[in-house]
């Protein structure tokens, strides 16, 4: 009888669970609907068009606590060469970024590049004439096109995708969700979580996302996570973790060769060299 209460109740949860996900992305699907799409120059990358406006992307950062109201889109993935030339746009919903490897071997230029634009924002103040732009998950201030100086230092595209060429390719260990590869060099990542303004410039996508045991710090298969134990094993009850991880940054004032960032789960977390 108490095996299958416990059932019983694991699958309502399971349900429950289900039906608040689905509501929570239906929601947030229906507020992304509500925001201005932008788009992007493909002549030139460090423009877009937001409400028949141009907009120029400075080479000036801002803080997450100086954003202001959500305002607008642009989130694509923009496949770009060594010089920062447009080769390629992509959705980013629904689209698997692995696939742009692909994209990029068919691609008539060599050395691909991808830089990620996310939303637009207005600034904590409310300034009429300035934007917020994410892009690679750092914010850039963006200014009235017409209104650009000689002064002014727009964003250089080919300075992200050197930045991108100069990472090489970060990746998770399969054997060890903590552990972060680049060439030969291995990270450790922390809990030590950064505050944004520690945070450096943009190293790498990853877009990884795994489910592991705190003790064996290795991913759960597809079998174990959808797995319904009626009595629970040893393995069930130990602490699962779930991780999303979407980029690395350097740490302002730190070699890459001591330590960088991690965005997981929307912090930055510390991974410290250990080996290489």
């Amino acid at each position: 009888m108490n095996k299958i209460f416990y059932t019983s109740a694991l699958l309502f949860l399971c349900l429950t669970c289900l039906s608040g996900c689905s509501s929570i992305e239906k929601k947030l699907e229906e507020q992304k609907s509500q925001k201005e799409k932008a788009v992007l120059n493909e002549k030139d990358l460090s423009e877009f068009n937001y409400q028949n406006s141009s907009y120029t992307i400075l080479n000036q950062t801002k803080e997450q606590s100086e954003l202001g109201s959500w305002v607008g889109i642009i989130q694509k993935y923009v496949l770009v060469n060594k010089d920062g030339s447009f080769l390629n746009q992509y959705d980013i919903d629904g689209y698997d970024l692995s696939n742009l490897v692909e994209a990029s071997e068919n691609s008539d230029q060599t050395g691909s590049y991808v830089i990620t634009y996310y939303n637009i924002y207005k600034t904590k103040e409310n300034s009429p004439k300035e934007l917020i732009l994410d892009i690679n998950d750092t914010y850039y201030l963006a200014v009235p096109t017409k209104q650009i100086t000689s002064s002014d230092k727009v964003l250089s595209i080919s300075s992200l995708a050197n930045a991108a060429d100069e990472a090489g390719n970060y990746h998770i260990n399969q054997n060890n969700c903590t552990e972060l590869i680049c060439g030969e060099k291995t990270y450790k990542i922390s809990d030590t979580v950064m505050n944004h303004s520690e945070v450096g410039d943009y190293l790498a996508v990853l877009n990884e996302h795994y489910t592991f045991l705190d003790s064996t710090k290795k991913p759960l298969t597809q079998e174990e996570l959808k797995k319904i134990e009626i009595t629970p094993s040893e393995a069930s009850k130990q602490k699962r973790i779930s991780w999303t991880y979407t980029g690395v940054y350097k740490i302002k004032e730190t070699s890459i060769f001591k330590a960088v960032a991690v965005n997981i789960n929307g912090k930055y977390h510390r991974a410290n060299l250990i080996s290489g």
